[in-house]
């Protein structure tokens, strides 16, 4: 069925509307109040949409309508389908790993105060995003000073004799040894979470009135701890812009678009104070005007955070408040309303929102055409066809040829792109062979691209000198594929080099090959060219080597246990804890065995039946 008719057909009911190319992929999702208005809206009226719109129209070969009840039903429905397709064209909040999370793990018994990127659904409660992340780190310091809670990275399971570092130094109170009653534990935690829900006067007021019990009590350095835990938030809090807006908390949502590309900045505000901002660009994504891109951003945005203002306030009025505010009431349990101020203090919020969005736009801008001018001097130098605007390196990791791995990375527009990394065990050698190993990678890898119609890159980084880079070459010919540069890089001779008050320092020329000449490239040492494809090269070298490394440790941890069906890592674990190696296990009984945790009669018996029989 022709596009044109497809838009025809489209229910005037609220639902998601599916954009397909001509692979099948979907491209963008949306939702609407109404798909037939929604959908004919991006087909008149051309002139007046972004280029990234008229981008996405060209694509589509196809369109596909599910209805839904009613438009918060459309809105959940729309969320789902995006995190499960990931469409090129939507909104994803794709920068927020670069933001960090301060995360409180309230379901253990002892809750921890950690550093994350990832928000996950495990009952923790997650307070940010923050920027930058040395602030952050800083924070967490002053934090477990002041209100004494671990810091660990690993959750606290047992009891430990003796407690770590962090309580010889003052920066926790080493509830894993007993140094503290659990309730009194808990209560620390509980004055930390309202510290990081905003609610500041509320916890001085705490830690005031335990300094005055304290002094009175003479325990003048009980009470001094607590003196200076008080100085130390307001301290922090000292930092925070005082906004002068008291009572309800609130988010400052600002926007700006400039040359294709649209930047919002959230500004919090809790308790009268400016506690953070955060900020987004955007690219390649379609909308058809900017209110339609600031509803989806407020989708994407607030489905993910979990400090939730009662206000959140915008500079334009948006056409789904009422579903946008259901739907953040269902999540946060309380009313929720989305503000358009004209003026007074919320209208200079606003501003203020506005103004670091255009600060971050201009920031893109300047790296994007920084990082343009540095792909055109590479494209002359290395006589390229195109400018590489995507560009992969693969290297390999093996220890004589012995448990061989390859890697992918995959460089776009100026960033790493790890969600499209790829790890390869090597599968057809087993002897020491570079050449060999980079060929399996190779093949495998745009064999895989080519079967799946996916885009190839630009150019092709290979860790390696000629010679490696002539096998690759020859495994992209014999997979037929025409249009992708390749190139090596590897390190020349060292050369000795005066620096300076330090003497003379080793030095080694990158060298890059190119399939037109024998003799490298080579390239000054403060070469803009050379550092990119350096970071890429380096970044493949990283990942190559954590994943042998993963490998590594995996094979040491091995025993015949593993091989047992019906035994797990559990059962494994307390096997060797209980009897320190397999053939004391072989040496034991099935009584003994039963003595064991999870283990019964007939799990005792398997065990026994296997390692006797020397199925091992």
């Amino acid at each position: 069925m022709e596009i044109e008719k497809k838009v025809k057909i489209a229910p005037d009911t609220p639902g998601v509307y599916l954009l397909r190319d001509k692979n099948g992929n979907i491209i963008y999702i949306g939702k609407a109040k109404s798909l037939s208005k929604r959908v004919k809206s991006y087909f008149t009226q051309r002139d007046g949409k972004p280029l990234k719109t008229h981008a996405l129209l060209k694509k589509i070969e196809d369109i596909q309508y599910i209805t839904t009840h009613n438009e918060l039903e459309a809105l959940l429905l729309e969320n789902n389908l995006i995190k499960q397709h990931k469409p090129i064209y939507n909104i994803r909040l794709k920068d927020d790993k670069t933001y960090p999370y301060l995360k409180l793990t309230v379901k253990e018994k002892f809750p921890r105060l950690v550093i994350t990127r990832k928000i996950k659904k495990d009952g923790s409660l997650f307070f940010g995003p923050f920027a930058p992340v040395w602030e952050v780190k800083d924070n967490l310091k002053t934090l477990s000073k002041i209100f004494q809670v671990c810091t660990c990275k690993k959750p606290i399971k047992e009891k430990s004799s003796r407690p770590c570092l962090n309580y010889q130094i003052g920066l926790c109170s080493a509830p894993c040894s007993g140094f503290i009653s659990t309730d009194k534990y808990m209560d620390f935690v509980g004055k930390l979470k309202s510290f990081l829900e905003g609610r500041v006067e509320e916890v001085l007021k705490y830690f005031r009135s335990e300094m005055e019990i304290s002094a009175d009590s003479l325990m003048f350095e009980v009470a001094s701890r607590y003196r200076d835990a008080i100085n130390s938030i307001q301290r922090m809090v000292q930092k925070q812009k005082v906004i002068g807006l008291g009572g309800k908390d609130k988010d400052a949502v600002g926007w700006k678009i400039a040359n294709n590309r649209i930047a919002f900045c959230v500004l919090k505000i809790r308790d009268g104070r400016l506690v953070g901002h955060v900020e987004y660009s955007f690219e390649s994504i379609a909308y058809i005007d900017d209110i339609d891109a600031c509803e989806s951003f407020l989708r994407r945005y607030y489905e993910r955070e979990t400090s939730i203002p009662e206000e959140i306030l915008v500079s334009r009025d948006i056409r789904d408040k009422e579903v946008i505010q259901n739907w953040i009431k269902d999540k946060k349990t309380a009313g929720v309303k989305i503000i358009n101020p004209k003026t007074g203090k919320r209208f200079e919020l606003i501003k203020m929102a506005q103004e670091n969005a255009a600060v971050a736009l201009k920031q893109y801008e300047d790296k994007s055409a920084d990082t343009m001018n540095k792909l055109e001097k590479m494209k002359d130098i290395l006589r390229l066809e195109k400018i590489p605007q995507r560009i992969e390196g693969i290297d390999i990791s093996n220890i004589s040829g012995k448990m061989g791995v390859g890697s992918v990375v995959v460089w776009e527009e100026g960033k790493l792109i790890k969600d499209n990394y790829r790890k390869f065990k090597i599968k057809t050698i087993s002897a020491q062979n570079d050449y060999q190993m980079i060929s399996e990678v190779v093949t495998r890898r745009y064999k895989r691209l080519l079967e799946e119609k996916k885009p190839l890159p630009e150019l092709v980084l290979i860790d390696g000198g000629k010679g490696q880079l002539n096998i690759a070459i020859k495994a992209f010919n014999e997979l037929g594929i025409d249009g992708v540069n390749i190139i090596s890089i590897a390190k020349g001779k060292s050369i000795l080099k005066r620096t300076g008050r330090e003497g003379l320092r080793e030095y080694s020329q990158e060298e890059v090959y190119t399939p037109s000449s024998d003799t490298p490239l080579k390239f000054k040492k403060d070469s803009p060219v050379l550092h990119v494809l350096q970071s890429i090269r380096d970044e493949a070298h990283r990942f190559a080597i954590r994943y042998h490394k993963t490998l590594r440790e995996k094979k040491l941890r091995y025993s015949v246990l593993d091989e047992i069906p019906g035994i797990g890592k559990k059962i494994k674990k307390e096997l060797l804890k209980y009897f320190g190696s397999v053939e004391k296990i072989r040496k034991s009984s099935v009584d003994e065995l039963c003595k064991i945790k999870y283990i019964k009669s007939k799990t005792a018996i398997q065990i026994m039946d296997y390692l006797e029989t020397g199925q091992n």
